[in-house]
Parts: structure tokens; C-alpha cells; sequence
């Protein structure tokens, strides 16, 4: 009985552990300075109670965190993000990366990314899942990135 008992808390335990250590929204932008090359990069990993945001030039690195309580059905909006139609509009060459996505926890404990914007800064065609919860995702993720 002692045996059986620590076998459930031990997956319990392993379960809340990769809940709480995969974010469930990222948002990336990287940029690259033509003039020099330089590589500006931002991070952002919104967790359910968390949100880390990791800037970098090159080589050096900060890294912010902030604490939130993230309220609301998001496992259902990133459900309906995942069920989104895919539009390929045309994006400037800019030299900057935009990605946003968010993580979808399967039910066999893999992880699947679900796409809602990304572009690739040279010209050409961005990828946008038109999914009205996919721009609530992304709106969310501007808010609290910053």
C-alpha cells in the first residue's frame, strides 16, 4: 500500500512539474542590424503564473521575470487557435523576425506548438492562423511582454 501510494505522488509530482515548466504563450522577435550585424533578441515565455522575459545583444543577456495569475479559459482559446485556418500575407523586408505560438499539452505528455503569427523579415509571405482566439493570444502576449 506504502509503494502504490508513492507511485501516484510520484507521477502527480512529475505531471505538475512539466505543467509548470512549459510556458503555455511565447512570443519571439529577433532583429539583425544590417548596418553591423548585430542580433537583438527578445524572448518572452508567459507561464501560468509567470511571465520571463529574456533580452539579448549578441552574446549578452538579461533576464526580467514577473509574477501574474493568468485567469480565463486559456487552454480553451489555445484549442480553438490550434483548430485556426491559415492565411500566407505578404510581410516588408525588415530584417525582423516575429514569432508567436503557443504550447498545447497532449494528452500522452507531449507537447505541440500551435502557430498564431510568424514572419520571417526578408519579403517573404508571414504565416497568421486567422482564428479569432489566435489574435486574443496575440493581444495577450503584447500586453504582458512588455
Amino acid at each position: 500500500m506504502f509503494k502504490l501510494f508513492l507511485i501516484i505522488a510520484t507521477t502527480t509530482s512529475i505531471q505538475a512539474f512539466a505543467n509548470y515548466n512549459i510556458p503555455l504563450l511565447v512570443k519571439e522577435v529577433h532583429e539583425k542590424n544590417i548596418e553591423n550585424g548585430i542580433t537583438i533578441s527578445t524572448k518572452c515565455e508567459i507561464y501560468n503564473r509567470l511571465v520571463l522575459i529574456t533580452k539579448k545583444v549578441e552574446d549578452i543577456e538579461s533576464v526580467r521575470s514577473k509574477i501574474i495569475q493568468v485567469n480565463g479559459d486559456m487552454n480553451k482559446l489555445i484549442n480553438d487557435a490550434d483548430n485556426g485556418y491559415f492565411i500566407f500575407p505578404e510581410t516588408p523586408e525588415d530584417g525582423v523576425i516575429n514569432m508567436y505560438y503557443a504550447q498545447k499539452i497532449l494528452q500522452n505528455g507531449y507537447v505541440r506548438k500551435v502557430k498564431l503569427f510568424e514572419s520571417s523579415g526578408d519579403g517573404d509571405k508571414s504565416i497568421q492562423n486567422t482564428s479569432k482566439s489566435a489574435f486574443k493570444i496575440r493581444k495577450f502576449l503584447d500586453l504582458n511582454c512588455n
